[in-house]
């Protein structure tokens, strides 16, 4: 999907589940290599995709879910500062600063840090300090994603 140009980035994390079932990679492995035994070893990867792409469509309709949402929120109680560009941002990633909406164009820098400030106050984010810089934190994203 990201040759064909539909995704950006790979969002399928295959490595959680070989990880998880560590023993049962090794030992189809073992059999691919020893017996020639390359149905085992097929239906396990088959079986790893599908479970891993269930757990990751969970965790994107959970972030679908916790985007609407804080939309409907953020429009409520600080729809002046509101714009879909906005709401895009603060879901890239979990965390923001001041830069990441100077850099979309959407305010000057004061303005960023006033956004910001505007966003932790009413629940949405919250802030710490690292070394110099503060960022926002996302934390109901960052839960989900944690997961």
């Amino acid at each position: 999907m990201v040759n064909n140009g539909l995704l950006e980035i790979p969002i399928l994390y295959l490595s959680k589940y070989i990880i998880e079932n560590k023993r049962a990679y090794y030992e189809g492995l073992r059999k691919v290599t020893e017996e020639n035994k390359w149905t085992d070893w097929i239906m396990y990867m088959l079986d790893g995709i599908e479970t891993t792409a269930l757990y990751t469509q969970q965790k994107i309709d959970s972030i679908i879910i916790l985007m609407s949402e804080t939309e409907k929120f953020l429009k409520e109680k600080a729809g002046d500062i509101y714009s879909k560009e906005l709401l895009e941002i603060i879901f890239r990633q979990p965390y923001s600063k001041r830069k990441f909406l100077e850099d979309e164009g959407l305010v000057k820098k004061k303005t960023a840090g006033t956004y910001l400030a505007k966003l932790e106050e009413i629940g949405l984010l919250n802030s710490i300090t690292v070394g110099k810089e503060k960022l926002y934190i996302n934390r109901r994203l960052f839960d989900i994603l944690k997961k």
